[in-house]
């Protein structure tokens, strides 16, 4: 949604909060009144913006959707395969339960 006729002293707010901010991704800006002033703040917020890269991304939704998955209340729960006999699986070399090492790794 366009916003018109933002004082420069907003505009530079903006931009000091930016540099400050970890979740966002995205940001438009057109000001044909901007000043150096205001060029200046935004070059400076920009680099010192903490932006997440596309693998950090894609590695907190895989994360996150893992832990979901692990819940019981989850519509994906009934998907994981049922939990090993643990008797049986003590006797082997290296012995860990599938579902508890698949939610603990998260």
């Amino acid at each position: 949604m366009p916003v018109q006729n933002v004082p420069v002293e907003r505009i530079c707010e903006i931009a000091e909060a930016v540099a400050k901010n970890t979740h966002l991704e995205k940001l438009h800006l057109a000001n044909t009144r901007a000043t150096d002033k205001v060029a200046n703040v935004c070059i400076t917020a920009a680099a010192a913006a903490v932006t997440l890269l596309l693998a950090d991304r894609r590695d907190k939704f895989s994360r996150t959707f893992s832990q979901n998955m692990c819940k019981l209340a989850s519509c994906l729960h009934h998907l994981l395969p049922p939990p090993h006999n643990t008797s049986a699986i003590s006797r082997l070399r290296s012995s860990t339960p599938y579902i508890s090492h698949l939610c603990n790794l998260i």
